[in-house]
């Protein structure tokens, strides 16, 4: 019987690169690399023994504890945005997650948040410790591809004594509060744990392509810029600080890939917790008729404590935030195609591994058919990406460009060959109509 994380997770290829693994690790033996395939896995020193004793990763990994409640848990909920003009511009929606770190931080509540910030090189992204609110506001904006977080984790357990806030997926919150219910230390130093819905994560390999495609591999990236947007769904990737400016629509090239889904961890099949069920408070577009139009952008925060919720009041009343309160309803309609589509392949995904496992036969299901096709088309979209990556995307040239335009046509013959033509047709029809 196996004992560890790299068995029992990481070689199914169901790991969710949240990193507590190889941050809590007692014997030091779990580091976090990059695989083939664009992914951060935790890899073990085999010159390094692991009792038989200590299942510490797997009591803390969330993959291994995939069971997610379905329920909405709400204390209070909240609409709107960022009442500075020139700030809401800069927020990749309303701008509520950063007010509410600044707030607590204004009022010591903090002294530290763990954020994202840009970078000009790969990962384009990295965990930083922000203990001002200009440092906060620095890292403002959204990531859609997986970033090491062991390295910070780690730094909160061993370094100065601190009350941190930390922003994190669903998968890294739960892995958060799993290890706080073992790690006094953790427990004590993370206070808050917010998070953003989340509709699944690339692997490195997307944003490879991406900066390929904006021309510069030295320039940091942002995914969610709102210039020249026709309404909040409009926005871009581009680089800011490039010598020349270029862009890519969400709706467009990145849309594609991200609506059949390719690039994305094999882990996020099996997720059904868009809302983050174990952070203490979540954050999304509004997503909703009367906000879309606005290319601002309109913020939807799910408080779930009372503390929280008195502080949102508190800004909304003293002029920091416009906007009010707002039906949970509202909020779950804002992101009812979401969850319905994660509940639909969570459970298709979860099937057919069962299956798999007895051994193969002949499904009546048409969408346990469209699973094993889906299955193919994926893992054949792995291996194209694994070999664009590491003989253009690394190393870029003149010819970069053509490459991706032969990537692209690549994968509509995959979608033909795996009959998922259609659904991708529908996409596009979508995409067309909201740019």
């Amino acid at each position: 019987m196996s004992h560890t994380i790299i068995e029992e997770v990481v070689q199914h290829e169901k790991c969710s690169c949240c990193g507590m693994c190889a941050a809590v690790c007692p014997q030091k033996r779990l580091t976090v690399r990059e695989t083939d395939f664009g992914e951060f896995f935790p890899h073990a020193d085999k010159e390094k023994p692991c009792p038989d004793s200590c299942r510490l990763c797997l009591s803390l990994c969330p993959s291994a504890h995939r069971a997610s409640p379905a329920t909405l848990r709400t204390h209070q909920t909240f609409v709107g945005a960022v009442s500075q003009e020139s700030e809401r511009l800069k927020a990749p929606s309303g701008g509520f997650a950063t007010a509410l770190l600044c707030r607590l931080l204004e009022e010591q509540k903090i002294n530290a948040a763990i954020v994202l910030t840009p970078t000009t090189e790969r990962p384009w992204f990295k965990r930083r410790i922000a203990t001002t609110a200009d440092e906060i506001l620095q890292s403002r904006g959204s990531v859609y591809h997986v970033i090491k977080n062991d390295d910070v984790l780690r730094e909160i357990l061993d370094g100065p004594e601190r009350q941190y806030a930390i922003v994190a997926l669903p998968c890294l919150a739960k892995a958060i509060r799993l290890a706080q219910a073992v790690l006094p230390k953790l427990q004590k130093r993370i206070r808050y744990v917010f998070s953003l819905t989340c509709g699944g994560c690339n692997t490195l390999h997307v944003p490879d392509l991406l900066t390929v495609m904006l021309g510069d591999r030295q320039a940091e990236m942002r995914y969610r810029s709102k210039q020249n947007a026709k309404n909040a769904l409009d926005f871009s990737i581009t680089l800011p600080n490039a010598p020349k400016s270029s862009s890519i629509k969400m709706l467009g090239p990145f849309g594609f890939l991200w609506g059949n889904h390719i690039g994305r961890l094999i882990a996020c099949r099996y997720c059904t917790d868009v809302f983050a069920e174990c952070a203490d408070a979540v954050f999304m577009d509004a997503w909703l008729p009367e906000y879309i139009p606005d290319i601002r952008g309109t913020s939807l925060a799910i408080s779930r404590s009372a503390e929280l919720s008195e502080m949102f009041a508190a800004m909304f009343q003293d002029g920091t935030l416009q906007g009010g309160t707002i039906s949970p309803d509202k909020v779950h309609e804002s992101q009812a195609s979401l969850v319905e589509e994660r509940q639909l392949h969570c459970q298709i995904f979860t099937a057919l591994e069962s299956q798999k496992s007895r051994g193969w036969g002949i499904s009546p299901s048409p969408e346990h058919r469209w699973g094993k096709r889906s299955i193919a088309f994926h893992s054949d979209m792995r291996n194209l990406f694994r070999y664009y990556s590491h003989r253009l995307a690394r190393n870029p040239n003149w010819y970069s460009r053509f490459y991706v335009i032969r990537l692209f046509w690549l994968i509509f013959l995959s979608l033909v060959r795996h009959r998922l033509l259609k659904k991708t047709l529908q996409s596009l029809r979508f995409l067309r109509k909201k740019g």
